[in-house]
């Protein structure tokens, strides 16, 4: 829901400034780390993984969160 809403804002950021409004990819960390190292803190065991919002997906929260391929 957090990356729909981004994607919304970026969206409304882009349109007034004139910018483009195409797909919109914003990256998400994923932990990585095993599950019995799930809560430590030591060592940075993210990837980042690239999440696509098509133009027309981003008009509405809604849509930005399901997609209209749904």
């Amino acid at each position: 829901m957090l990356l729909g809403g981004l994607a919304i804002a970026v969206s409304r950021w882009n349109q007034q400034h004139g910018a483009s409004s195409d797909a919109i990819y914003l990256l998400m960390p994923i932990n990585l780390r095993p599950t019995e190292w799930r809560l430590d803190v030591v060592g940075n065991f993210a990837s980042y993984v690239s999440v696509r919002v098509s133009a027309s997906d981003h008009t509405t929260l809604e849509e930005a969160i399901q997609g209209r391929s749904r």
